[in-house]
């Protein structure tokens, strides 16, 4: 019988042996593709999650900004409700104060908010009234 032979016991383990490393290699290689498949799936991941929180921050640096904005507002108009509502106060007074909100709201109010502007007195007199009695 062939397959008792010393020699012939030798190749067929041989062959096996060379087999199972070749299928084990094969194996070894997909794995080893795979992993790198998501090596690249999780780089662009991370990728659009750097850009988001980078997007994240300018828009919260952008917020900020707004709320400053928005503060010098509110504050403004603290200062005309205190001025329209003030007691007493002669028709003149009423006029002025009138000409203080109109220039206030048409010079506007987000351009007078932004920039270094914040804490300056927006609501300043500008001159004589367009409904002078003397007309």
């Amino acid at each position: 019988m062939w397959y008792l032979n010393p020699k012939n016991i030798l190749l067929v383990v041989l062959a096996v042996a060379v087999l199972s490393l070749g299928i084990t290699f094969a194996f070894q290689k997909a794995h080893i593709a795979n992993l790198k498949t998501e090596k690249a799936m999780i780089e662009a991941d991370y990728n659009i999650q750097s850009a988001t929180i980078a997007g994240l921050q300018n828009n919260l640096r952008d917020i900020q900004k707004l709320q400053g904005r928005l503060q010098v507002i509110n504050d403004n108009t603290a200062r005309i409700r205190a001025i329209v509502i003030r007691p007493g106060g002669t028709n003149e007074d009423y006029i002025k104060d009138a000409n203080l909100i109109s220039d206030y709201f048409n010079n506007g109010m987000l351009d007078k908010a932004g920039g270094n502007s914040i804490g300056s007195k927006i609501l300043s007199f500008t001159g004589k009234t367009d409904t002078d009695a003397s007309k």
